[in-house]
């Protein structure tokens, strides 16, 4: 679901709730998602283009799906 969220665009369900909970804290709260404050910054330092960007988002929901397929049938065997 995150490789998702970023692919597209969307924030994470999460950052309004850690925002307000800071807030309430009397932290910081910061614009945007945690993706735009905490890793555009790293990723746009690695110069990826979108393509490679999508490409990479594409591998990470692959490998979960392996993972998890791979998981249920194990856990089915096991029955």
């Amino acid at each position: 679901m995150g490789a998702l969220i970023v692919m597209v665009g969307w924030i994470c369900p999460l950052t309004p709730i850690k925002n307000s909970l800071s807030q309430a804290a009397g932290d910081e709260v910061y614009s945007g998602s945690f993706v735009e404050r905490y890793l555009i910054p790293v990723i746009d330092s690695l110069s990826l283009d979108r393509e490679i960007f999508i490409s990479m988002g594409i591998v990470v929901i692959l490998v979960n799906m392996v993972v998890y397929t791979i998981l249920i049938f194990k856990l089915k065997r096991d029955d």
